[in-house]
């Protein structure tokens, strides 16, 4: 079997000490980032390709241009490159994989115990699958696929360790094929199924008399496996919605039967164990995007076009904790390509989106929702003023606003989570690198409609309140103000108005956040006293700050702080 070389290359980060989390790798070559995952110990780790040129020892004179053009063409192609940055923004590591083919990665996930796995393909059609530690390790790689020619689009993680390869491949055109389930277009969908040691369980296709190529898929409830397709018949493109058992079995197919010309992005399961598929379509001259919602028996629940000035196409979209949605996605307008941010509501109202303006093309291609709540986006951008695409990294907050992590912000947020690590682990405490900090387990919320704090509320800011101060006070010339936000569900009777379930969230609200300020300010010492009474206030959000961790919002009964800093410490 042949084996993957790793080289790891000593790299230097662009920017470190940028403003905002928005790194561009520039190279000489087009390169590009497809998949993005968190680990454990809270890196990103990015993979896609880069262009690389291998070196050519053949003696041989050409006499003509177009064939030495030809073999040169031999020497330079892609390889698979993957990426990890820290929380500070800093690259912590840079690989290049090195095949005799030229390769790129669709794929990356990252495991409970900090491997990763690492999906793509070679260029003349096989399947990569490869497994590393997290200091780049390898634990196993195989090549694997048909003798036919073969693409993957992504890697599934399942529940048993394992992971899902879902592509395509060139039709074997014979029924006799014993991994073939149906269907004779030019391309199948093809799927794999590795155990978490690197064993392949089964690989099969399925398909129509059309031309399918898999897409996407997430793994259910009970264990079956719903894939997303793309099926074309001359003109016409349309989708397909596919149930396989855990072995492999067609369940049942079912095509999203409309006129025109749609494409199939990607799948997920919602927390309700119904899924939605993100699919594309072609109207007059603009790319729109519709959201299905469909269940495990394969009944359309929802089915919505995204209502948007100027078309866009999501290439990934996640679910937040709260029902939320991000995506990821490209804008094509006067001849140019933008890259788009967006963030959907649970009824799949656009609420915010931003657009990443350039002369040329820049798009994201995936994104991950961080444990912080932020987001990271990953795609290419290109070089300034030069037609080569760069990797690119991008981390908004769940505003929609790039996250500022200067030298200031990551001294203090990597201060904040190391005084508050036990309480991190044990007590819902989170800190997200905005320097927002909240408490969200259950013992540390308010119940419904009580404002009062409790004797474990008191006791935990009792010990928490000190130590907050002993953090903050290396930082108290860059420090503007120190925010107590209160924030309420949306529990209230609902035969009363609008405006008063507002009006009184708001009252309640306000009401917890001065019970927890008052607490904090009352037990720090004299000299904090003094400072807090000219940089702390206490905010109430009622429920128009929707929390990023809230199911529903329902739960949100809860205070957090926020620690702003001063705007020219920012620009600095």
């Amino acid at each position: 079997m042949k084996k993957l070389l790793l080289l790891f290359c000593s790299y230097v980060a662009l920017n470190a000490t940028a403003v905002d989390f928005n790194i561009i790798i520039e190279d000489n070559f087009n390169n590009a980032l497809f998949s993005v995952t968190q680990d454990n110990d809270e890196h990103i780790s990015a993979v896609g390709f880069t262009r690389v040129r291998r070196a050519s020892h053949s003696e041989e004179v050409y006499t003509n241009a177009f064939d030495y053009l030809h073999d040169n063409n031999k020497v330079t192609g892609e390889q698979i490159r993957m990426i990890q940055i820290n929380s500070e923004a800093h690259i912590t590591k840079d690989i290049n994989f090195k095949l005799h083919q030229f390769n790129r990665a669709t794929s990356i996930l990252s495991t409970s115990n900090n491997d990763y796995y690492i999906g793509g393909y070679t260029l003349d059609g096989q399947l990569i699958l490869s497994r590393l530690q997290q200091n780049g390790t390898q634990v196993f790689q195989t090549l694997f696929g048909t003798k036919n020619y073969d693409r993957m689009h992504q890697l599934v993680q399942l529940r048993d360790g394992g992971v899902l390869a879902v592509g395509s491949s060139i039709t074997s055109r014979s029924f006799n094929d014993p991994m073939f389930s149906g269907g004779l277009g030019l391309n199948d969908i093809y799927l794999t199924r590795f155990s978490r040691e690197g064993k392949l369980l089964w690989t099969k296709k399925y398909g129509t008399s059309d031309d399918d190529n898999g897409i996407s898929a997430v793994e259910a409830n009970d264990g079956s496996i719903m894939v997303i397709a793309s099926t074309a018949k001359g003109k016409n493109k349309n989708i397909i919605l596919l149930r396989i058992s855990e072995e492999g079995d067609k369940i049942w197919m079912k095509k999203y039967k409309r006129e025109g010309v749609y494409e199939a992005h990607s799948i997920i399961k919602l927390k309700n164990n119904t899924f939605l598929a993100n699919i594309s379509m072609k109207k007059d001259t603009k790319q729109l995007s519709r959201l299905v919602i469909f269940d495990i028996q394969k009944n359309i629940l929802r089915d919505v076009e995204l209502i948007s000035d100027e078309g866009f196409i999501l290439n990934d979209i996640k679910e937040h904790a709260n029902g939320d949605f991000s995506a990821a996605a490209q804008m094509q307008k006067n001849g140019t390509i933008d890259a788009v941010a967006l963030h959907f509501n649970s009824r799949l109202e656009i609420l915010w989106q931003k657009i990443f303006t350039d002369d040329n093309y820049n798009t994201f291609n995936a994104l991950s929702i961080l444990r912080s709540g932020d987001l990271v986006f990953v795609g290419t951008h290109p070089k300034h003023q030069n037609e080569v695409s760069n990797m690119w990294i991008v981390k908004l907050d769940i505003d929609g606003e790039v996250v500022m992590l200067n030298a200031n912000y990551a001294s203090l947020y990597k201060s904040l989570q190391k005084e508050f690590k036990h309480e991190m682990l044990n007590h819902g405490l989170k800190i997200s690198p905005s320097l927002r900090i909240h408490f969200s387990s259950n013992a540390l919320k308010f119940k419904q409609g009580v404002f009062t704090l409790t004797s474990y509320q008191k006791e935990f800011l009792k010990n928490f309140s000190p130590r907050l101060m002993k953090v903050l006070r290396p930082y108290k010339n860059i420090i503007h103000s120190l925010n107590v936000d209160g924030h309420s569900s949306k529990e209230w009777n609902t035969n009363s108005t609008i405006d008063t379930r507002y009006l009184n969230n708001s009252k309640l609200s306000s009401k917890r956040a001065h019970s927890v300020h008052e607490f904090v300010y009352l037990h720090v010492e004299e000299n904090d006293k003094k400072w807090l009474r000219k940089i702390s206030q206490a905010d109430a959000n009622s429920y128009k700050k929707q929390l990023k961790e809230k199911s529903l919002n329902r739960d949100a009964r809860e205070v957090s702080f926020e620690i702003e800093l001063k705007k020219d410490v920012k620009k600095n």
